[in-house]
């Protein structure tokens, strides 16, 4: 079974779907091994956990093997690193492995022009993520939130990986990688695009005969606009991108490659 991973991990864009897909890879037992096809930039370290947990439940069952497309870093490496092997082409961008959160400071800009914020809250930190102020001791509780999930993507990681974790900790901290330089380093297994996977899924799991199911997407806008938004005169992918930034990562912690990778 062949599943497509080509989106940025937004806690709720498209993920119920891939679980569902996952979901019925593990249960069909008509389904005898499966290919993840990667291409995103992470997003949601929530998201990129769930996935990554549904993965390895799935190659503790079934052999799961990960073919990297053009960029597969930060939460697109997350959820790679539990499958059995993981094949990458050349110039593929993965790795950076870390956690990043974005919070604007608009505290100055609201004082310059005498805007006055009344608020009422329950907590000491109930307005952690507020956007008119941020003392040290919110940084510290931001800083000590995101060091968590960063120890979390290491240990998966490292157990995916069977990588020592202090020797992972020399190749993580959001450092990228070429396809190439993640064999030499552990964080990929051989050179190979899709078809390659897929016979070297048959090959080592002895499938002389084998039928390919794709696990198509559901009929719904956001999947067609995904799939053809480079044809369409619009601005709207820009507003899409936009949307996705403000709900999904903006005061969150994201395991997300800071980078626009071009075709």
């Amino acid at each position: 079974m062949l599943i497509r991973k080509e989106v940025s991990l937004g806690e709720e864009y498209n993920v119920s779907e891939t679980l569902e897909k996952l979901n019925i890879a593990k249960e069909n037992d008509k389904i005898k091994a499966v290919v993840l096809r990667v291409n995103s930039p992470g997003g949601s370290a929530l998201t990129s956990d769930i996935i990554a947990e549904k993965v390895k439940e799935l190659a503790e069952e079934k052999p799961v093997y990960v073919s990297m497309s053009s960029v597969a870093a930060s939460g697109g490496y997350y959820i790679s690193a539990n499958a059995n092997k993981i094949f990458v082409d050349r110039n593929t961008i993965t790795g950076s492995i870390g956690v990043v959160s974005i919070l604007p400071d608009f505290s100055k800009l609201i004082t310059d022009n005498g805007v006055n914020i009344e608020k009422i809250s329950d907590g000491e930190y109930s307005d952690l993520y507020s956007v008119d102020s941020f003392t040290e001791k919110k940084y510290n509780k931001i800083y000590n939130s995101n060091l968590k999930v960063y120890e979390d993507f290491l240990n998966v990681v490292s157990k995916g990986r069977k990588i020592d974790k202090e020797k992972l900790k020399t190749i993580a901290e959001g450092r990228i990688w070429t396809g190439d330089e993640a064999i030499k380093i552990g964080l990929a297994d051989e050179i190979g695009g899709l078809n390659e996977t897929i016979y070297a899924l048959a090959e080592d799991n002895d499938m002389d005969e084998y039928a390919i199911v794709i696990a198509k997407d559901k009929l719904e806008i956001g999947n067609i606009y995904k799939k053809y938004s480079r044809y369409i005169k619009m601005n709207t992918k820009d507003l899409i991108k936009e949307k996705i930034f403000k709900d999904y990562l903006y005061n969150k912690p994201v395991t997300y490659l800071p980078y626009d990778v071009l075709d």
